[in-house]
């Protein structure tokens, strides 16, 4: 499945990626959403975050085309949000997907799932009972004046069209018992923004999550509230995976072309043709090598290999170029390959 993206070859900013799928996008996007204003708040969000500018541009296109795909807006009235995640086994800030309990909401109402409901916090100060069993119920009724106490419940409601009312209620303490248990902490020890700065509206999310769950019929409610849990403890959502993989099956291609070319350039004398793999090894080339390229190969344009190994992230190419070694003669040039192979193997053991 390619979810309708370009198939010629892909920018690798943000910037270009979302410019070269805007058919893609649009296609994406409910016809009440426009994709101009869609892109330029998409684009305002990350230039707003530091650390969304760090994220790898196809994790942030795969969360943004999520995001289309569901009909919501990133960044604006609680739909949805772009949330930075740091990838220890890729050692990358990726983008990750992250759906409002507004956006929730509007997913529940627009895709039949539910007909009514609503989510409120409930305050010391106000009149608040509830009932749960064959015939659940919710009585609230806020205190008047303008202090109402501390924040002491949340709760959510939801009628689905053929069937009975869902009610779910969560204390203060069940929230953060809940956070405590499930939320990962930033590398500072720190809950994230969402939590510190925000602490309400995750509590209405997670006890609307809680409640739409018991109602959520279509898929697309199901896979919401699926990627909103993977987000909260912090697992890949796999978004934007077909086009990172397609970015780099096309620069191991590229560097692929540019070690041949690197090779061709040493194996050919200046004013030659190309040698005839067909004849037997030229003088001072190890008997048995199965490389007519190697005799010609020198420390530096070896060294110059292990640098695009780097980029590719290949290891059987850096075996390969780690036996050209045995065909350079000098001590000199001998120890320049091996630290520079060394080198190689070091960042690559870092990226893997």
């Amino acid at each position: 499945m390619n979810n309708g993206l370009t198939t010629t070859k892909q920018p690798t900013d943000i910037a270009g990626l979302l410019e070269a799928n805007r058919n893609a996008l649009l296609q994406a996007l409910p016809k009440s959403i426009k994709i101009d204003r869609f892109l330029r708040v998409a684009m305002n969000a990350i230039a707003r975050n530091p650390d969304l500018q760090k994220c790898t541009a196809s994790s942030l296109f795969g969360a943004i085309m999520q995001s289309a795909q569901f009909g919501l807006e990133v960044g604006l009235m609680n739909q949805a949000h772009l949330v930075p995640y740091w990838n220890s086994e890729k050692r990358s800030f990726e983008a990750q997907f992250q759906i409002g309990y507004l956006g929730l909401r509007h997913m529940a109402e627009w895709y039949g799932d539910v007909e009514d409901g609503d989510a409120q916090v409930v305050y010391e100060l106000d009149e608040f009972d509830y009932e749960l069993g064959d015939t659940p119920s919710i009585h609230h009724k806020p205190a008047k004046g303008q202090s109402r106490g501390d924040v002491a419940y949340y709760y959510a409601w939801a009628k689905p069209k053929n069937g009975k009312i869902k009610v779910a209620v969560m204390s203060r303490q069940e929230v953060e018992e809940h956070r405590d248990k499930f939320v990962r902490k930033t590398k500072q020890g720190d809950y994230s923004p969402a939590w510190t700065k925000s602490f309400d509206a995750m509590g209405i999310k997670t006890v609307m999550r809680k409640c739409y769950k018991l109602v959520a019929r279509s898929p697309q409610l199901r896979e919401a509230i699926a990627l909103d849990e993977l987000q909260e403890v912090q697992i890949p959502q796999g978004l934007g995976v077909e086009l990172a993989q397609e970015q780099l099956t096309t620069m191991r291609q590229s560097n692929q072309d540019k070690m041949k070319q690197l090779q061709q350039s040493e194996a050919q004398p200046e004013g030659q043709g190309a040698p005839s793999h067909d004849g037997p090894h030229e003088s001072g080339s190890p008997e048995g090598s199965d490389s007519p390229l190697a005799p010609q190969l020198t420390a530096d344009s070896v060294c110059q290999q292990f640098a695009l190994v780097e980029e590719m992230f290949e290891w059987s190419n850096l075996a390969n170029s780690w036996q050209h070694e045995a065909h350079l003669h000098s001590d000199d040039d001998r120890a320049k390959v091996k630290a520079a192979a060394e080198a190689a193997k070091k960042r690559l053991g870092r990226k893997k």
